[in-house]
């Protein structure tokens, strides 16, 4: 019957002691001070988040979010080398804490994070020289990891699997926003001059617009309010469309877009509008025609699909620029200008 007793107060002040954790955590999100806090957080002002905390952690003593989030500003996620012996024991006060409050899960992930902080302070992030020249296993042999940098040489670093691997590490234990946004700047040219070389085979607006979005200035700062998965996602999907465009169409020259005339008042033709997927005909006693474009790069004729088998055949002279439109028998029959 004690034994009963005992056990019922022992699960009473079990209770008491969750709904007591619960109502602090409640007031602790609601609190102003800790939601100034997080927006300061997330927006990476480590020094005047971490200043905040501080006052949170005097108001919530002991609470192991407030720790948590006080170690993360002091090393920005344990990124920072130390500054001086005042950092120091400050960072050590607040882990002996925090090891007492937090859970063994959490503890674990807190060693895990500090381990790879010390390996940081050995190697450094090596982000561009696994991005540049990881396919040969350079930052292997550097780390003296020989038999795994030979691996990646003679594979190209684990047929890029390896590599890609590498960064997302390197970005989560490191996160050197500088060697990042020099990457992300050389990644944004690489993707404009892709688009530039390829104007005429993809849609170059998307890839332009990838670029510029890609670019440090514009990813973090104009755009970061919005989540990273949503960017990225919208950057993928624009890939997609720009890529897909040319399995549907073949975009023609820029001089060759426009609106085409004639002259020939014997003709029932009267314009021409070329743009880059289809061309509208327009006639003088008819209805207009609106067809599909298909072009010969190499012999400059453009041929506008109205219906599976009927088409209309412009040879199109860049030097005078003049357009013509052929018959059956490659006869020129109208001529027009822009």
């Amino acid at each position: 019957m004690s034994n009963k007793i005992t056990n019922q107060k022992n699960s009473n002040k079990k209770i008491a002691k969750n709904t007591s954790k619960i109502i602090k955590n409640k007031n602790l999100l609601d609190d102003k001070l800790y939601k100034k806090a997080e927006k300061l957080y997330k927006e990476k002002k480590y020094q005047d988040a971490y200043e905040e905390y501080v006052k949170l952690n005097d108001k919530y003593a002991k609470n192991k979010k407030i720790y948590k989030r006080m170690l993360e500003c002091l090393t920005c996620d344990f990124t920072f080398k130390d500054s001086g012996k005042k950092f120091k024991n400050a960072f050590d006060d607040y882990v002996t804490t925090y090891k007492l409050i937090a859970t063994k899960k959490e503890i674990k992930y807190l060693e895990i994070k500090l381990e790879n902080y010390k390996q940081i302070k050995i190697y450094g992030s090596k982000f561009l020289l696994i991005a540049l020249l990881g396919w040969f296993g350079i930052h292997k042999f550097i780390q003296k990891k020989y038999k795994i940098g030979i691996l990646y040489l003679l594979t190209f670093g684990l047929f890029g699997i390896g590599v890609i691997i590498d960064l997302i590490n390197d970005y989560s234990i490191y996160q050197d926003y500088k060697q990042l946004n020099i990457f992300r700047y050389l990644v944004s040219f690489l993707i404009l001059f892709f688009s530039i070389l390829f104007r005429n085979s993809i849609n170059i607006i998307y890839f332009i617009i990838i670029s510029i979005t890609f670019m440090p200035i514009v990813y973090s700062k104009i755009l970061n309010k919005i989540p990273n998965f949503v960017k990225i996602i919208v950057i993928l999907i624009m890939c997609f469309l720009g890529f897909r465009t040319e399995n549907e169409i073949v975009f023609i020259p820029v001089n060759v877009v426009g609106t085409w005339k004639t002259d020939n008042e014997s003709t029932n033709f009267s314009e021409v509008i070329i743009k880059h997927d289809k061309s509208t005909i327009k006639f003088n006693d008819r209805k207009e025609q609106i067809g599909i474009n298909e072009y010969d790069n190499e012999k400059n004729i453009l041929k506008v699909y109205v219906n599976a088998t009927t088409y209309y055949m412009f040879k199109i002279d860049k030097t005078n620029n003049r357009l013509c439109i052929y018959n059956e028998s490659n006869t020129c029959v109208i001529s027009f200008h822009k």
